[in-house]
């Protein structure tokens, strides 16, 4: 919200891969971005507001889980599994699409209390090798 005042900046230094660095120039390229600072922030706020919309869910929610992970990440698909079996009672389906050698895509259908839904989301996101997770609820 814009209330008048300047805002404060804080400078940070950030380490990505460069494909993915490549990536977000491109992206920032045909979107007409000028700065790179300013994609980045347009993600981070992105970032947030999709988890923010998931933690103000409340009640039965059925939905979607998705996300890409790195299928050669050393214990990855066991930790997924684990995790999913410890959630078991709101994941109806899974899907899974192996994208390229290197990374899958999972796709699972939920179904239950929306603040459960949340915390299997939370699990699968602190994994390293899990990236671009979304989840939708209806």
């Amino acid at each position: 919200m814009w209330s008048g005042l300047a805002k404060r900046y804080e400078r940070i230094s950030i380490t990505l891969p460069s494909d993915l660095l490549n990536q977000l120039d491109e992206v920032s390229k045909s979107i007409g971005y000028k700065k790179r600072s300013k994609a980045i922030r347009d993600s981070i706020n992105a970032f947030i507001s999709d988890y923010e919309s998931l933690r103000g869910e409340k009640g039965e929610r059925a939905g979607t889980i998705t996300f890409i992970y790195e299928h050669e990440r050393p214990r990855i698909s066991d930790l997924l599994t684990d995790i999913q079996h410890k959630f078991s009672s709101l994941v109806d389906a899974t899907l899974h699409i192996h994208l390229n050698e290197a990374r899958c895509l999972e796709v699972l259908a939920v179904r239950g209390e929306s603040q459960k839904i949340r915390k299997l989301a939370e699990a699968l996101m602190s994994l390293k090798g899990v990236q671009n997770l979304k989840a939708t609820l209806i």
